[in-house]
């Protein structure tokens, strides 16, 4: 059929469908009063696509052992039926070198459905020297035989890892791309509608344009996206909105159709997924109005994409077939969107906000299916189930303010948002201060000093406290302080101090252990013991020291006063003999110990002169 009536035949199947699905919820929902269709958004206009809704389209693996004809058309079969209308797009994938098209995408076409054909890529090098020209035009010329529409999306997500081996380069891989549609449209298969499809983080991360073949060369932009969570590790959990927002802008910057050729989502807790489809239709009629075209990966491969994976999740797909904004058709609908929830209260955590909520009141009639949580001013976004009363919105930023808003997704539409939560400041922990030179040693104690740490975790530091290692005891200082001293040790042995910074949350990480020294103090006196004289000269003799301070001593020393004359020996003696006194001359003798932090204070005095 000519392609100007091949576009509108799906939208003929939609209006049936929609109120196939209005009659079946009429026992259950009483029928509303007509309403008046939201004025479709301006949106990129391009070859196949509809001026108003969304084609909605299938990857529907089979669910038997063997993909035979029969399994392949009993799936899309199915998919319709419970749906209520015909998708508009069916999606296969080709290897190269295979043939296409094939019955599949006959079939497709002799019931209203456009084909989508993932045609794989070669090494790009290879197609721009010409060694698959032959080949090329075998799949130029059938699809021109084939006359009909037919999206053609070739070497999809050209920008992942796992093809970087055949795309070799974004300069490669765009002279393959123009090679080929030069080929198609040589050889007159001008209804093919050429598909470009990088993955949709990298609209993210600004990669795309790198890979684009320029307009003149594309039919419609693509993205394939994923809600990853909960199964691949450190993925967030994204809603539809979020994961294709980036894409979004792109297609609107180069006024091309938009399609989503790939998108899924995994089952978490009870209802979340459901949830999670819940709230398309609302993204794509609020935040990206230009997409033209979404196409569900409908499998379990790698994690499990099946839109009927549940109960509630497949409840939800259906209806979101049948959403006003996919179908374009204005009419009944089963209920009006939900009213706003109650925000009840509030609490802020690390890098989180929490919220509390009540259901609309008007739960009875339009039940929510969802709940989506946004945060201002940062517009980040957390989905839940129906069941759901709270829900906390992660990857905050501590210390700046925030409000959060609660709206009822439903499935005709999401609520007006909640009146805003009283303002939440995340906080947590602060960092880990740093220390500033080396620990100094002190009489029953060791001191440190440090500088703050460089996040206060978005709430002013409370103190300090440092700890001593071994034995765990403590200091604790005000905000203002940059040094402190951990007393009570115990001399001789060797101690490490740790510096924790505190707020309102708690403690945070502990600093580097400091260099470990000796808890010491100078020795205790020794005890003299007698005088002898001699000629000019004069003996003591003592006792060591009760305490050597926790330092081995290493030394004595013996004064005699008047005149200062004295005598160092080692740390073994117990006696020495000061030489050169006046004989005749009184003198006094006292003896102090010696160790590495100095000297002891000096022992009592012994009386003695000197004669010949």
């Amino acid at each position: 059929m000519p392609a100007s009536l091949h576009s509108l035949a799906p939208r003929l199947a939609r209006a049936v469908g929609a109120l196939v699905a209005v009659l079946l919820l009429g026992t259950l929902v009483p029928a509303l009063a007509p309403t008046a269709a939201a004025a479709a958004p301006v949106r990129p206009t391009g070859m196949y696509a509809p001026e108003q809704g969304v084609l909605f389209g299938a990857y529907a693996a089979p669910r038997t052992a063997t993909w035979d004809k029969a399994s392949q058309q009993a799936i899309v079969n199915q998919r319709e039926a419970d749906m209520g209308q015909r998708l508009d797009i069916a999606h296969w994938y080709y290897k190269w070198g295979t043939t296409f098209p094939t019955w599949r995408e006959e079939w497709h076409r002799d019931n209203g459905r456009i084909p989508l054909v993932s045609w794989a890529g070669p090494k790009t090098t290879d197609v721009n020297a010409g060694r698959y020209d032959t080949y090329i035009r075998e799949r130029a010329d059938a699809v021109a035989a084939y006359g009909s529409p037919l999206f053609l999306r070739w070497f999809w997500e050209m920008d992942g890892k796992m093809n970087a081996d055949r795309a070799v380069s974004p300069t490669e891989y765009k002279a393959a791309w123009n090679r080929i549609r030069r080929i198609f449209s040589e050889r007159g298969a001008t209804n093919a509608a050429f598909v470009w499809c990088p993955n949709d983080w990298a609209f993210d991360n600004g990669g795309a344009g790198a890979w684009y073949p320029g307009d003149s060369q594309v039919d419609w932009v693509c993205a394939d996206g994923y809600n990853w969570a909960p199964g691949r590790a450190g993925d967030d959990w994204r809603d539809f909105g979020q994961i294709f927002r980036n894409f979004h802008s792109f297609g609107l910057a180069h006024d091309k159709p938009m399609m989503v050729a790939e998108f899924g989502v995994q089952e978490r807790s009870p209802g979340e997924k459901a949830a999670w489809y819940g709230q398309i239709a609302w993204a794509l009629e609020h935040e990206l109005p230009g997409i033209s075209a979404v196409v569900a990966f409908d499998i379990n491969y790698e994690f499990d994409w099946r839109v009927d994976s549940s109960a509630s999740s497949y409840r939800a797909y259906t209806t979101l077939a049948n959403a006003p904004w996919i179908t374009g058709v204005a009419g009944p609908q089963p209920v009006t969107p939900p009213t706003s929830p109650t925000i009840t209260g509030g609490t802020a955590a690390d890098g989180s906000a929490t919220v509390t909520w009540t259901p609309p009141a008007d739960s009875a009639t339009a039940p929510p299916t969802g709940y989506v949580v946004t945060a201002q001013p940062s517009g980040q976004r957390v989905m839940t189930a129906a069941i759901a009363r709270d829900a906390t919105v992660t990857g905050l930023v501590n210390g700046t303010a925030y409000r959060l808003t609660v709206a009822a997704t439903g499935v005709t539409g999401n609520s007006p948002a909640s009146a805003p939560s009283a303002e939440l400041v995340p906080a947590g922990a602060p960092g880990r201060p740093s220390l500033a030179g080396s620990a100094v040693r002190g009489d029953r104690s060791v001191s440190v000093s440090w500088t703050p740490p460089v996040t206060d975790g978005g709430t002013p530091i409370t103190g300090y406290r440092v700890t001593a290692d071994p034995g765990g005891a403590t200091v604790t200082v005000d905000a203002a302080a940059r040094t402190a001293t951990v007393t009570g040790l115990r001399n001789g042995t060797k101690y490490g101090l740790r510096v924790t910074a505190l707020n309102r949350v708690g403690a945070g990480q502990p600093s580097a252990l400091s260099n470990r020294v000796l808890a010491a103090a100078v020795p205790g006196a020794p005890a003299p013991g007698t005088a002898t004289p001699g000629n000019g000269s004069a003996t003591l003799t003592w006792s060591a020291p009760a305490s050597t301070g926790g330092l081995p001593i290493s030394g004595y020393r013996v004064t005699a006063s008047p005149g200062g004359k004295t005598m160092w020996v080692a740390a073994t003696q117990r006696r020495a003999t000061v030489w050169g006194l006046v004989n005749g001359q009184v003198y006094e003798l006292r003896v102090v110990a010696i160790n590495g932090v100095g000297n002891s204070l000096p022992s009592a005095a012994r009386a003695v002169t000197p004669r010949r």
